[in-house]
């Protein structure tokens, strides 16, 4: 490690790069916007009756437009002012509806994928016009089917979480019509949790969850408590499959390592060194005696830097801290999550990072307009950003602002 550090801009053969927790954790900093990305806009939704969006969205940036997804509704936005261009698809039990709105996209082909009811994809296009469905085999018990989808040139790539922590497969590759080509097993090693264990199921979001658990609250994470009080944390619609340039990257939930996809085999990529605060994926169900180990809960990347958030004594008192890691000099810096990420670019509300664009250049967040004017309201002479002054001719209920980070 001496070696490495002194060393930044040349790693060894054969080692991996090194996002240096344990000495971070060790020298807390502070991190600004500016740390991390150069350019911030605000996109305030076009609000009518065809597109309100609901509660706790989730947002994606494909090329020149702007997909929000709730439980019931996928719309499509203009990426350069949010004016409404169309919806795509409806859950219903008819032979073109989906179970849920959430959706993953092909960058490639631009087709729009979607659960549907019996190990079902559903397929639309751009426009909302219906594409057909594909099927995947019938997963093996206790094995669900996959919760999240990635696309390469010819595969569908699914990852696998469900919600007690153990599933039997990390990712299965499929062809374009559902084939199962080829499976990678759980890179854990645990004693699974039975479902006849469980003793309360909660759902964490909110102000509070976010000050605890960071950004992946904002798509929810779910906390499972059983009845030999152990307990077990997933985050369903974490992106921990994600895109850079032409790399498809995968961080698997309780593992330090960051993995590069190459046809149907994972490479190595970069590694979290937690040193003293690794967490041993025999105790990961544990409650006690973990107050010093580390759970990495959210990773997002861009072409230049690494953004991430890691919680200490996860199951009880949670401390949340903030990371960047510098991929041209190799450097980790970490800061206290209580810290905010200020905003000296236009001077408006904290950062949020929730994810990344899959061109590797941007960083995308999600503000609620009555939120923005409160800030606004509370802060009236803090910015003079033209971006920023227009949000204060929003309406409480208008439809969410995005913010790119570029």
């Amino acid at each position: 490690f001496f070696f490495l550090k002194k060393k930044k801009k040349n790693t060894p053969p054969g080692f991996l790069p090194i996002i240096d927790i344990a000495s971070g954790i060790e020298h807390l900093t502070t991190l600004k916007a500016s740390d991390i990305v150069t350019d911030i806009q605000y996109i305030p939704l076009e609000t009518n009756d065809n597109c309100l969006v609901s509660g706790s969205p989730c947002v994606q940036v494909f090329n020149n437009k702007i997909v929000i997804t709730s439980r019931k509704d996928c719309f499509l936005f203009n990426k350069e002012d949010g004016k409404f261009i169309c919806s795509v698809g409806h859950v219903g039990n008819d032979p073109e509806g989906y179970r849920s709105a959430q959706c993953w996209i092909d960058e490639i082909t631009g087709i729009f994928y979607f659960k549907g009811w019996k190990n079902e994809l559903i397929k639309y296009d751009q426009n909302g016009k219906f594409l057909g469905k594909i099927t995947l085999p019938k997963e093996p018990e206790p094995t669900d089917s996959p919760s999240h989808f990635i696309f390469s040139d010819s595969l569908i790539i699914g990852r696998y979480s469900n919600m007690t922590g153990y599933d039997i497969r990390s990712l299965a590759f499929f062809s374009q019509n559902g084939q199962l080509i080829d499976t990678i097993p759980s890179l854990i090693s645990i004693t699974p949790m039975s479902i006849s264990d469980i003793a309360s199921i909660s759902i964490l979001k909110g102000d509070k969850a976010h000050e605890q658990y960071g950004n992946v609250t904002q798509t929810g994470i779910v906390l499972v408590e059983y009845k030999n009080d152990k307990k077990s944390l997933s985050t369903p619609a974490n992106p921990v499959l994600w895109k850079n340039k032409k790399n498809i990257c995968f961080k698997p939930d309780f593992v330090d390592t960051i993995y590069t996809i190459e046809g149907t085999k994972i490479k190595p990529y970069l590694t979290y060194n937690t040193g003293k605060y690794h967490w041993p994926e025999t105790e990961r169900h544990n409650t006690s005696n973990i107050k010093d180990y580390i759970a990495i809960l959210l990773t997002i990347e861009n072409e230049h830097n690494i953004f991430f958030q890691f919680v200490k004594n996860l199951y009880n008192q949670p401390i949340l801290y903030n990371g960047l890691y510098d991929k041209k000099n190799k450097t980790t810096k970490i800061a206290a999550g209580d810290q905010k990420i200020t905003d000296d670019i236009t001077n408006f509300m904290p950062i949020q990072p929730i994810k990344s664009n899959n061109n590797g250049g941007e960083y995308i967040s999600i503000i609620q307009a009555s939120d923005a004017l409160s800030w606004l309201e509370e802060h009236p002479r803090e910015t003079t950003n033209k971006q920023v002054e227009a949000l204060k001719l929003l309406k409480e209920d208008d439809n969410p602002i995005i913010v790119i980070m570029k």
